[in-house]
């Protein structure tokens, strides 16, 4: 898909919200995809991109860092 030129955005707060699950951002980015960030539904996440930046950081550590956490393990080693 990177070769392709495939481009996403993502709008963090909202797939939350929804239920979705992590998006993987790290991963989409070590596969070559380039993706943004965007506000889907202001009423519901508020209209600041900053939220979303913080919203799609706290998922990918979430997403890296669990297991480590669960298997009792220190992320940062």
């Amino acid at each position: 898909m990177a070769d392709a030129g495939v481009r996403a955005c993502f709008a963090p707060v909202q797939e939350m919200t929804q239920g979705n699950g992590p998006l993987g951002l790290g991963r989409l980015r070590a596969a070559g995809l380039r993706f943004g960030l965007g506000v889907d539904v202001v009423p519901a996440s508020g209209g600041d991109l900053f939220t979303q930046m913080r919203c799609a950081l706290a998922q990918e550590r979430a997403r890296l860092y669990d297991p480590m956490v669960l298997e009792g393990s220190d992320p940062k080693s």
